[in-house]
């Protein structure tokens, strides 16, 4: 049997990954979300590891085959922009562990961050007007440095 059939996830099964993370993550209730979110702020709350379930919050089961995997992003909690690249972990059935070697890496990369050469605050994934995406500066509009990805 092949690691890459899909495996239908339900809460209960999902919030025990979690909790099996090095993350003390919180189930978050966001009224532009269809899906279920949890999110851990860093210790010193500069940082958010957000988790997109990919489970339907009414429900609390898998949305539909292929309409989405789980994603897993660190925000800067102040803008809610990326500052990290946002990883997606497909719903096969090696996701537990795929999901739990994602969060624990992100969770660690996350005093890893890029700061702003100018000012020293940090620098977030922003995206231009042609959709390429950049580093900017989290001060924005006060500090306009930018960098390459």
């Amino acid at each position: 049997m092949s690691n890459r059939k899909y495996s239908d996830i339900i809460q209960e099964e999902f919030e025990q990954a979690l909790s099996e993370t090095d993350v003390d993550f919180e189930r978050k209730d966001y009224p532009w979300s269809g899906e279920l979110i949890y999110e851990a702020k860093s210790e010193d709350d500069t940082f958010t590891l957000r988790v997109y379930s990919s489970l339907d919050k009414r429900t609390g089961e898998a949305r539909s085959r292929g309409s989405d995997a789980i994603r897993t992003v660190v925000l800067h909690t102040d803008s809610g922009r990326p500052v990290l690249k946002e990883k997606r972990t497909n719903r096969i059935q090696t996701w537990k562990k795929n999901l739990k070697k994602k969060i624990n890496k992100l969770a660690k990369q996350q005093g890893n961050v890029k700061k702003c050469e100018e000012c020293g605050n940090t620098m977030v994934i922003r995206e231009n007007s042609n959709g390429e995406e950049f580093y900017g500066c989290s001060w924005y509009p006060n500090c306009k440095n930018t960098e390459s990805l």
